[in-house]
């Protein structure tokens, strides 16, 4: 075991030492080992190092944070937290960043008790979602949970990572389609050439108001404002071309509705890229009346995306002629005893202002 250990520990070594000497213009390399995670806390969670950001998740049940002695012993090279799955069944392990790499690592073990041979680990890197390389690890020296480090190395850059438990052990009886990990590696393609000095953003009457100023820009091509509904899938909304150093930015995003989510994309001219903190502004829903069947005889219906608590139905002049309480959508309003003629609904959705819409009766 100690021997075990010992060899792990310098192959780590050596790529480390690699990585800094051999790669000058990449050499910030940044040890994600989960010590800093919340013990038993399940994915997905976010976790920060030295400027690069990293969000988990998975498939299937999942995986949490444990001691790395949760199985009574620890596979050699894991210390402190690791990730650990929560079931027995097969459950991928998807990390996204905040910015594009071009170097990942991670150590694994996976389930395998007295083998010969062990399992086949695949590590898939996207880039704003697409597919751009795929590569396979085989563990070195098989045995009980037998430990080994997947990688991928792509200079064009990624900015997102797939661990897939690909195969099982061909002869080995006694194994599980579960891994355990620790000690991921990456490396960022170009430290990202800005420095923000606040992001900030602002709901005004259906308005986000979204300010930013920066510190330093040199080789910054421009930010991307992307925004979300669900804080998780993000649209680009404009391009603004970086204006220099010290520079004031102002954009508003006008007529928005409900919860949306902000965040800028900033980009290196070579491509590279990093994106801010986001920002979470709340505004209000405005209705969105139908009104069903519109030219009607005898009855209409009301449908829309928010409660009204009032609809009133008036004459063009402006006469009130009906009041319905407590509308619920849908529910039908009897206009068989109002003479043909054009009329004005008016409704009053809770908290909102008032929506007025006509409708014809025959």
């Amino acid at each position: 075991m100690r021997q075990k250990i010992y060899r792990y520990a310098v192959v780590l070594f050596i790529r480390c030492f690699s990585l800094i000497f051999i790669s000058p213009a990449h050499a910030q390399n940044i040890l994600f080992n989960f010590d800093n995670a919340p013990l038993h806390s399940n994915l997905s969670l976010t976790l920060t190092e030295s400027n690069v950001t990293a969000h988990f998740s998975a498939t299937g049940s999942g995986y949490s944070i444990q001691t790395a002695d949760v199985l009574g012993f620890t596979p050699p090279g894991f210390s402190g937290y690791v990730i650990y799955p929560n079931s027995i069944n097969l459950a991928d392990l998807l990390i996204k960043f905040d910015q594009s790499l071009n170097d990942f690592s991670i150590m694994y073990a996976c389930q395998e008790l007295g083998c010969d041979d062990a399992a086949t680990m695949q590590v898939q890197a996207y880039m704003n979602g697409s597919l751009i390389g795929t590569h396979f690890r085989t563990a070195q020296n098989p045995g009980t949970w037998p430990v080994d480090t997947i990688r991928i190395t792509l200079p064009q850059g990624f900015d997102s990572i797939v661990i897939h438990y690909f195969s099982r052990p061909p002869t080995c009886q006694d194994y599980g389609t579960i891994f355990m990990a620790d000690n991921m590696l990456v490396t960022p393609l170009n430290p990202l050439s800005v420095t923000l000095l606040y992001f900030n953003g602002e709901a005004k009457e259906g308005n986000a108001i979204l300010k930013w100023k920066s510190a330093d820009e040199s080789d910054l091509d421009g930010y991307i404002i992307q925004y979300s509904k669900d804080g998780s899938t993000f649209y680009d909304l404009i391009k603004i071309n970086a204006e220099g150093s010290d520079h004031d930015y102002t954009y508003t995003h006008r007529e928005v509705n409900g919860i949306i989510y902000y965040r800028l994309k900033m980009l290196n001219r070579d491509g590279s890229f990093k994106y801010s903190a986001v920002r979470k502004l709340a505004f209000k829903t405005k209705a969105d009346l139908i009104i069903v069947p519109n030219p009607s005889h005898d009855h209409i219906q009301v449908h829309g995306n928010n409660y009204l608590k009032t609809i009133q139905i008036l004459s063009v002049d402006g006469v009130i002629l009906k009041t319905i309480t407590n509308y619920s959508f849908g529910q039908q309003i009897n206009i068989s005893d109002l003479p043909a003629s054009l009329y004005i609904l008016r409704a009053f959705p809770k908290d909102d202002t008032p929506v007025a819409k006509t409708f014809m009766k025959m």
